[in-house]
């Protein structure tokens, strides 16, 4: 019998990082819209990038706690 070192995540954890993901698929759809409205888009200032903060802490910290973790990373850069 194997055992895998990841944690096992609960349902709302793969819930919310499905989200994330999803995100990551749509983003870069906006992105490139609002370069063409505005001429460029603003780079991005973490690393690493503000989906992977979240679902990595979502995966450390839980869903209600990750969530927050990213949208505050996420406010923080477009602020």
């Amino acid at each position: 019998m194997t055992h895998s070192s990841a944690p096992s995540l609960t349902f709302s954890q793969k819930c919310a990082i499905g989200l994330v993901n999803a995100y990551r698929a749509v983003y870069p759809v906006f992105r490139s819209m609002e370069k063409t409205a505005f001429g460029r888009a603003p780079e991005c200032i973490h690393s690493p990038t503000c989906s992977e903060y979240a679902a990595r802490s979502i995966q450390k910290y839980g869903t209600m706690r990750g969530l927050l973790m990213g949208m505050k990373r996420i406010l923080s850069c477009r602020s």
